[in-house]
């Protein structure tokens, strides 16, 4: 029974944009966009998918150095999964760093906020048409 709640809660968290985790994100956009793991892998430079694959199954993090070039591959937006792969990176004591970034009058707060924007119009709506 308490995995049956873990997983409504999970689902009831990942409904919000600003709590999907990164390798929610890439595995969803990846499907809704019909590529497989190769295809992405590909298309971020990578000769073999498993490091997608590692990404996927939340055993590997999205490189902080190539974070941009991920939803660049996926056509997300850019300045929310960066803001979303350093809220996964950073311990629990930095997360400090994420909230001047992002959070309420951050220096990227509106880009931010923009990109949350376009999710609930786009990515969000094709999820949401899957589900």
């Amino acid at each position: 029974m308490k995995d049956a709640d873990n997983d409504a809660a999970m689902l009831k968290a990942t409904d919000d944009p600003r709590l999907m985790m990164p390798w929610q994100i890439l595995a969803e956009r990846r499907e809704q966009l019909g590529l497989r793991q190769a295809d992405l892998a590909r298309r971020l430079g990578y000769h073999y998918p498993n490091f997608i694959s590692m990404i996927e199954s939340s055993k590997s993090p999205v490189p902080i150095d190539r974070a941009r070039e991920f939803p660049r591959a996926l056509d997300l937006p850019e300045t929310w999964f960066t803001a979303q792969v350093l809220k996964s990176s950073l311990a629990k004591d930095n997360q400090g760093l994420h909230e001047w970034l992002f959070g309420q009058g951050g220096k990227l707060n509106k880009d931010h906020e923009q990109d949350i924007g376009l999710l609930e119009h786009d990515f969000l709506v094709t999820r949401g048409a899957k589900q």
